[in-house]
């Protein structure tokens, strides 16, 4: 038997929901980051890498300088700008290193505060580390 009218619309309405409801649930868990290691927190910050080498990063325990949490990406590409999470030891102290030395800033401090953390690397090879205020 052939569906045609009403019966017919009513179908292809209903596999239209179903294919857009599907496509919304699989961009949300794109967006969502996936947990951490246990006993981390995850800090987003904005990266900007304006050097053209890559940006490595790491977090480091400050008493030992052995290496602690996760970073995903660890790695920014050169000229690029990209959100970096960084799954911080729920413990005091830690450090982040970029390219394999301690960032210019107190990083875990600002983290504290309620800010939007930006990491600028810069063209010469340093970094600098901003915490604006969020509205």
């Amino acid at each position: 038997m052939l569906l045609q009218g009403p019966a017919y619309l009513r179908i292809g309405v209903a596999r239209a929901a179903i294919g857009i409801a599907s496509v919304v649930a699989v961009s949300a868990c794109a967006l969502t980051a996936p947990p951490g290691p246990p006993g981390t927190a995850a800090i987003q910050a904005q990266v900007r890498n304006r050097s053209a080498p890559p940006a490595r990063f790491q977090l480091v325990d400050a008493d030992d300088g052995a290496p602690v949490g996760a970073v995903e990406p660890a790695v920014v590409p050169g000229l690029t700008t990209t959100h970096v999470t960084f799954y911080v030891p729920a413990r005091d102290p830690w450090f982040i290193w970029i390219n394999d030395q301690p960032a210019t800033n107190d990083v875990m401090e600002m983290t504290k505060r309620e800010c939007a953390l930006e990491i600028d690397i810069l063209a010469t090879g340093g970094n600098a580390i901003r915490c604006r205020a969020t509205p």
